[in-house]
């Protein structure tokens, strides 16, 4: 059997690079949907004292705990019509949007930012959102909030850097 040979051309390339980047902005955006959900739970705990990391979520009308299924960023939400599964009270708007709103900032850095400097965008502009919301939230500033996003950003920019410019 004689095997055909194609010349990759000068588009196929193009095309690819182009799939590949579309690839990565859809995939950081859903990871900043994810990011989204875990700073809802940041901007409600951290101000008032409570943890991050226990109790798992719960619904704030009956106190009953989200399953797994229920706590899928923004599509629960869509699902269960913006209730609760257990009381049917509302879960406040707040949630998809900034859920979203996380989701949405981290596509426009992937697409838009040097591929070297988007690991920090993504840290530093998790920290901006989370602390913005926490000051529309509770009319206060979270200097926990803040510190936290400053030094977890300032590692990843040192990481990057050695990553990016300071290897063979």
């Amino acid at each position: 059997m004689r095997r055909v040979s194609r010349v990759v051309t000068e588009g196929d390339r193009y095309r690819l690079s182009v799939t590949m980047r579309t690839f990565f902005i859809v995939w950081i955006a859903a990871a900043g949907l994810c990011v989204g959900s875990f700073l809802t739970v940041v901007t409600s705990r951290v101000p008032v004292g409570g943890s991050i990391l226990s109790p798992s979520s719960t619904c704030p009308g009956c106190g009953a705990r989200i399953l797994w299924f229920d706590n899928v960023p923004v599509l629960s939400w869509i699902a269960l019509r913006g209730q609760c599964r257990t009381c049917k009270k509302s879960i406040p708007l707040r949630y998809p949007v900034l859920e979203l709103g996380t989701g949405t900032v981290f596509g426009l850095v992937a697409g838009l930012a040097p591929a070297a400097v988007v690991p920090f965008l993504l840290v530093a502009s998790a920290g901006v959102i989370a602390s913005v919301t926490t000051w529309l939230m509770h009319g206060r500033f979270s200097g926990r909030v803040a510190l936290v996003s400053a030094v977890i950003a300032g590692f990843v920019a040192v990481g990057t850097f050695v990553i990016e410019f300071a290897s063979p």
